[in-house]
């Protein structure tokens, strides 16, 4: 439910109200990842809790810049109205999952497979160098893990994330261990969607609480050095990442069908 208690202009409650989120499969990477009670209280009350359109502005901000860092390497306009068309059937493919309509799911799945083809054969450069914002999804002991990465560079077997974060991020372990994960897991999917071999992670992270001033008379052990930083993620094998995800998925299904109360949150995941 979405409130705006300090009249915010029409067009941000819009932009607010505009869900970029694009749900399918069973389980998402980010939801694997995070504590099985949250997700599922998450899906019992969607739609009742209540959330103010202030609350999303950081939200707003972090999906302009993904947006626009999707489209750098697209200069052609009919390029980009393809790319557009071709995004817009997550939407339709999200539509039919949570209608349960597996069967036309599986046909627009194909269909978008189509048109990437299209544009990679129309514009030589889209998937070739580059590829941006894929869905993947992988079936796993009787459900579908969905992952969404941010960027690939194909030539270089370079997988990049993009992070827009506070300055309380930088020295957070737990944090970070759970982007190398994410990271980790759509290394993973790719080689099983895409067989391609991941050789280089890295997160860009975007410090949208950065001063100057405080780098400048902080350690760098504690405070960013600058904005923008590309931080290294380590690799796991690829059987690390399979047994890692086998093991979640178990949980995540045990508190399925046990209950919420079933599973006892970690300091952190509270």
């Amino acid at each position: 439910m979405l409130t705006n208690k300090y009249n915010l202009p029409e067009v941000i409650v819009k932009a607010a109200s505009q869900d970029h989120y694009v749900a399918s499969g069973d389980i998402s990477v980010t939801s694997l990842i995070d504590s099985p009670k949250i997700r599922v209280y998450k899906r019992m009350y969607r739609g009742k809790i209540e959330k103010d359109v202030s609350e999303m502005l950081m939200a707003i901000e972090g999906t302009a810049l993904h947006h626009i860092l999707e489209l750098a390497d697209v200069y052609n306009a009919d390029a980009k109205k393809m790319y557009r068309a071709y995004e817009t059937l997550d939407n339709v493919i999200a539509d039919l999952n949570a209608k349960k309509d597996r069967e036309n799911y599986k046909k627009a799945i194909q269909v978008k497979e189509m048109l990437g083809d299209i544009l990679a054969s129309a514009f030589p450069h889209f998937r070739k160098y580059v590829m941006t914002e894929e869905i993947m999804h992988v079936d796993i002991k009787g459900w579908m893990l969905k992952g969404q990465f941010d960027r690939l560079e194909i030539d270089k077997r370079k997988l990049i994330d993009f992070k827009k974060v506070s300055v309380w991020s930088y020295a957070n372990k737990y944090e970070s261990e759970q982007h190398n994960l994410q990271q980790n897991i759509y290394r993973w999917m790719i080689k099983k969607t895409f067989d391609i071999d991941v050789a280089q992670s890295v997160l860009i992270r975007w410090y949208r609480d950065w001063q100057k001033s405080k780098a400048a008379t902080m350690p760098s052990s504690s405070y960013p050095p600058q904005r923008v930083q590309e931080v290294e993620v380590p690799l796991m094998s690829y059987r690390e990442i399979e047994e890692y995800v086998s093991e979640r998925i178990d949980l995540h299904q045990r508190v399925e069908r046990e209950g919420p109360e079933s599973y006892q949150c970690t300091p952190q995941e509270k």
